[in-house]
Parts: structure tokens; C-alpha cells; sequence
């Protein structure tokens, strides 16, 4: 878990596999874990029990001793039966997991009743929170409680150079067993794949149906709350107010039980809308409601010195906030996706942050360092990133091809790359392919006629999925929505429907939305290249010189993930109408 896996040397799997002898060593801080207070003052999660009750207060010290106690000194054995899901044998020491279970079936806030101060609170609602489940659910008390065991036991080590480091070790383990490991391809149907009895998928579930050929079966699965994680690089380790949080390997943030709780809770209902007169406008011309909003939950990393390696030189790499936040589910399936992240959990990170540690000093080094920080522009405030250039700066360069190859040009604003290339859209290799398409989805002329002939009937048969399940009028004008991306060199094309130019009518913020939808379904499935072509500027008739204004202002004004943005223009003028506006 974000390069410190809680149970990562108190698994029993690894502990009975030699990873040993292909790399993987284990480092540990002087505390597995601290969550600091705004007073000042913190609760640890340390090797030593006495010391984890002490740091608890003395009205919750003894009930915590108690909890621990019966199932510390059988820890491998209940660790074993635990994890063996599902039961494939009998319990090893069936009394000590049936008084686990007593303990830890109930939900946690059960579980919590036997203290009375919040210090233990909190720090066991955020070990609970690991799970992203609400405290209230059935089981969750025993979630808690298996992690502050793995930290008595063994501890929360980190492997030396990352997670990184344990998947080394297992593939090479592996290949001495005689397996081989094949990456940088992508299975996109079964037949991909050669004959085997079994075939296991870490995907997602809608991915699994357009691999499998399910069809919409997974269509309506409901996907969790989103993960990322945001990496500072500072001058200098993080001055955090309470002491131990200075010395604590993960540091956990959360001023009380009430505010884990509401971040790991269930997604608030949406609100009804005030008017009670129904909105009879079109539906491309009503604003979007805003998605309910939750609150984040930050765990930071913070590195060992032996981890140099991970950081740039003369830079620490602290914490490596890991933000888990009710933010629009990660959802890959082929749909519309609304409003998106707003920054918000960015927001809320530095907030608490500031909570509980001292100022910083503002980080000023002689040269731009390369750091990969998967944050579209640096948040305001002390904490700098350096993210290749000094925050605000642009520059740009000109990438000389060939004639047939098409003209390329280049400019990098922050961390998106926009690269100008004229040529035809279709032969393009990128992660998404934005298709300019009509509201039928179901093919036309233009570039929406050629994407459909060159990628084949695969994206037409999603294209006719999503009229059947979502979109029974078609597309809304200034929408986006994404599906395979058949026999094309991309993985996803994003269809997006731009507004027809009109002289009697300002549709510039719908040919805007365009850009804008494109990116935040791009960023929702995890795109870094995205080929645009210039959209409404064939034969929708947008003046040539305005398509390209709007093109390229929006997507220097929109947070996004996505490290280059490619427009790919058909001929001579859209390229050098492009080129003009970038500058």
C-alpha cells in the first residue's frame, strides 16, 4: 500500500516465498505510524504495546492492553487463518479466531465504545479507513485491529526502492520457476491469450466484460470511492508540530473519529433540485448539478534515507500524501462522465497539513528538477513542486519532421505537452483518440466517418450499447463518452459532440465543454496522450482561426492529468491556425 504495505511482511504468502534472495529487503522507521493532533500532541502505533497505550491516555491505556493481548502472542497463526479467504481448510487455532471474531465481527464503531477518549478514536477509525468502508459496516472493528497487530508483530516496513521492489522480486522468482512475464501488451478480447485452464484478471469490472465479451453485464456496478496520490518535494523533512509524527514511517491525518467518518462514509444523497417548475430548456444549455462533496483522507509516506533513489538530489521526497477522497468514481466504463475533480482533496491536503505542521520554507533551487508528481499544476501556498520548469513558466520548441511524416510542434504549460501535427487522426498512437462525432453516435462523415471505417465494427457495437442503455436521444451537444477503440493505435476513443457555428447564437462555451469533457473522461481512465482533432471546424462550420482559439485556451485553462495533448490537424490552414494560437 503506497510503497508501505501494511501487511506486506506480515503476509503469509510472502513469508513463505525466498523474495529474500532476489532483492527485497524490508526498512523500518523508528514508529510504524503516528496521527498527530492540531494541540500539538500525538497517538502512535508503535512496535511496543505499552508504548502504543501510553500514547492513548491513561482512561483508554489498560482497555487497549486488553484488546491486544490474547491475539499478539498467536499473531502467524491467527494472521494465517485470517487471510485464508476463501476457507480452504480448517482453523489452525479455531478458539483464538472464534474470540477474534467476537472482537472484530461487530463494526468498529462497536469496537470503539470501550474507550472513552478520542485520541484511540481516531487513530483506529483511520486504520479502519484503509479499507475506504464506512465505520459503521459489519466487520470492519477486525480490519482496524489486524492492522495495529501486523505493527506490534513485525512492524509496517517499506520495501527498499518502493513497491516497486516486491513486484521485481516476485517476477524473477517467478522466472525461475519457469514462468514468463509479458508486458507492454494489451489484451483487448480473450483471444489474445493462449489456451489455458484459468485466466485471472486484476482489472476492472468493465474492462473484464469487453475483454470476456460480457456484454453490458457489468453495466451497472456500482465503483468506490477514487484513490491518488500526490508527491511533494521539499528542502527539507516535513517540521511536523508533534515529535513522533517526525520520526513515524506513515503518518496518519484526521483530527478526530467524526472526520474520518465522514470521508469513509456513504456518498452523500443528492440534493433536490429547489425549482419546483420543471426545466424545459435543452439539456445542453442547463447547468450541471454539482456531485455531492466528501472529504478527503490523507495518509503520508514518509521515506527512509536508504530511498534515495526516489527522490531528486537534494530533495526530500515527504510525505507522499496518498489522498483517499470522495471524488467521481474511477469508472472505466463507456459513458458520459459529469463534472470532475475540482482539486478540492488537493485543497483539503494542504489544509490539514498546515494543521499540524510548522511553516516550511519555500523550496527555491538553482535549476528546475524533474519530479513525477501526477498533479495537474502546482496547488498555491509554501509547498512548491517542481514539475520540469518553474511553476507559471512555458516554453516552447520545434520538433522538425519530414513532410509525409506531418509538421509537429510542441509547447509544454505546466505539465501538459500540447503538440500541433498535421496529418490524418486515424494513424495517430496515442492512449485516446477524441472522435468528432455526430449526436447518433452511430457514424457520419468527416473524421467521425473515417475514425468508424479505420477502427471497424468493434467501436460501432459499443457506440449502439450506449444508445440502447444511457443514451436513447444520443449524445448531448458539448458532452463526451468514451469506448474501444477497435483497430485503431489507441485504447479508448472519446466521442464528443461539437455545436454547429451559427452567427445568431454564441455557442463558444459548447465547442469549450467539448475540450473540457474530452480531458475529464480521459483523466477518469487514465490516459496520458490524447489526439484531438480540431472540433466544428469542418463541416459544422466554425470559423478555422476561433475553433482554434477556443481549442487551445481551454485546454491550457483545464486541470488534467493528461501529459500531451495532441491536435492533428487534416491540412495547411487548420495547422497554421493552431500554431498561431500556441504561440
Amino acid at each position: 500500500m503506497l510503497g508501505r504495505p501494511p501487511l506486506g511482511i506480515n503476509s503469509p504468502a510472502f513469508r513463505a516465498l525466498p523474495l529474500d534472495r532476489y532483492g527485497l529487503q524490508w526498512l523500518h522507521a523508528d514508529l510504524p505510524m503516528a496521527h498527530p493532533f492540531p494541540d500539538g500532541t500525538a497517538a502512535v502505533l508503535a512496535r511496543s504495546v505499552a508504548e502504543t497505550a501510553a500514547s492513548f491516555g491513561p482512561r483508554d491505556a489498560g482497555a487497549y492492553r486488553r484488546l491486544v493481548r490474547p491475539f499478539l502472542p498467536k499473531w502467524d497463526t491467527l494472521a494465517r487463518d485470517f487471510m485464508s479467504l476463501p476457507l480452504t481448510a480448517l482453523p489452525r487455532d479455531p478458539v483464538t479466531l472464534a474470540r477474534f471474531g467476537l472482537a472484530g465481527l461487530p463494526p468498529s464503531t462497536v469496537l470503539m465504545r470501550r474507550f472513552h477518549d478520542e485520541r484511540f478514536k481516531a487513530l483506529f477509525s483511520g486504520l479502519v479507513a484503509h479499507v475506504m468502508a464506512p465505520l459503521n459496516g459489519l466487520a470492519t472493528g477486525a480490519i482496524g485491529l489486524v492492522f495495529a497487530l501486523a505493527a506490534h508483530a513485525r512492524g509496517w516496513p517499506v520495501a527498499r526502492g518502493g513497491s516497486q521492489a516486491i513486484s521485481d522480486a516476485l517476477a524473477a522468482y517467478f522466472q525461475d520457476l519457469g514462468g514468463a512475464v509479458h508486458t507492454d501488451y494489451e489484451v483487448k478480447r480473450l483471444d489474445d491469450l493462449p489456451p489455458a485452464r484459468a485466466y485471472v484478471f486484476d482489472t476492472s469490472p468493465a474492462a473484464l466484460a469487453r475483454i470476456a465479451g460480457f456484454g453490458g453485464y457489468y453495466d451497472h456496478y456500482r465503483y468506490g470511492p477514487s484513490v491518488f496520490k500526490i508527491d511533494y518535494a521539499l528542502d527539507g523533512p516535513v517540521p511536523w508540530t508533534a515529535p513522533e509524527a517526525r520520526v513515524a514511517g506513515t503518518v496518519q491525518i484526521g483530527a478526530s473519529k467524526a472526520e474520518i467518518g465522514t470521508a469513509c462514509g456513504p456518498r452523500p444523497a443528492r440534493a433536490a433540485p429547489r425549482q419546483a417548475v420543471p426545466d424545459h430548456r435543452p439539456a445542453q444549455r442547463r447547468r450541471p448539478q454539482p456531485r455531492p462533496r466528501g472529504q478527503a483522507r490523507l495518509l503520508g509516506v514518509r521515506p527512509r534515507p536508504q530511498r534515495l533513489d526516489r527522490r531528486p538530489h537534494g530533495r526530500h521526497r515527504t510525505p507522499a500524501g496518498a489522498l483517499r477522497a470522495r471524488l467521481p468514481r474511477p469508472d472505466p466504463r463507456p459513458r458520459h462522465r459529469g463534472p470532475g475533480r475540482d482539486g478540492r482533496a488537493q485543497r483539503q491536503l494542504r489544509r490539514r497539513r498546515h494543521r499540524l505542521r510548522r511553516g516550511l520554507r519555500t523550496p527555491a533551487p538553482a535549476a528546475p528538477q524533474t519530479v513525477p508528481v501526477p498533479v495537474p499544476h502546482p496547488p498555491s501556498g509554501r509547498l512548491h513542486l517542481f514539475l520540469g520548469h518553474p511553476a507559471g513558466t512555458r516554453r516552447a520548441r520545434h520538433v522538425g519532421a519530414q513532410r509525409g511524416e506531418g509538421r509537429v510542434e510542441k509547447t509544454e504549460a505546466d505539465m501538459t505537452t500540447i503538440t500541433l501535427v498535421q496529418g490524418d487522426i486515424t494513424r495517430q498512437s496515442a492512449d485516446a483518440i477524441v472522435n468528432a462525432a455526430n449526436s447518433s453516435l452511430l457514424g457520419g462523415g468527416g473524421v467521425d466517418g473515417a475514425i468508424h471505417r479505420r477502427g471497424g465494427p468493434a467501436i460501432l457495437e459499443d457506440c449502439r450499447r450506449l444508445r440502447a442503455s444511457h443514451y436513447g436521444k444520443g449524445l448531448p451537444t458539448g458532452r463526451a463518452v468514451a469506448t474501444t477503440a477497435g483497430n485503431l493505435d489507441a485504447r479508448w476513443v472519446i466521442h464528443t459532440v461539437g455545436p454547429r457555428f451559427t452567427r445568431e447564437e454564441d455557442r463558444s462555451e459548447l465547442l469549450a465543454s467539448c475540450y473540457r469533457e474530452s480531458l475529464r473522461v480521459a483523466d477518469e481512465l487514465g490516459a496520458r496522450t490524447v489526439a484531438f482533432p480540431a472540433v466544428s471546424a469542418g463541416i459544422y462550420g466554425w470559423p478555422m482561426d476561433d475553433a482554434a482559439r477556443i481549442a487551445v485556451e481551454t485546454v491550457r485553462a483545464t486541470e488534467t492529468s493528461v501529459e500531451e495533448v495532441r491536435f492533428v490537424l487534416f491540412d495547411e490552414p487548420a495547422y497554421e491556425a493552431f500554431a498561431r494560437q500556441v504561440g
